[in-house]
């Protein structure tokens, strides 16, 4: 279901799903809030490495 609704919002946004969507695993707290910083929207999924989705 989730999957179905962000889809739904990329068309709504008119938003390329890859552009919308970012995931980080395993990176530095840092790293991804600078990448965020730059970005005027988005869903951002921050995962450790081996971690349950």
């Amino acid at each position: 279901m989730r999957d179905c609704v962000l889809r739904c919002l990329s068309v709504f946004l008119n938003q390329d799903l890859e552009t919308l969507i970012k995931e980080y695993v395993d990176c530095e707290h840092e790293e991804a809030e600078s990448r965020i910083a730059q970005t005027t929207m988005g869903i951002y999924v921050i995962q450790g490495e081996g971690a349950n989705p």
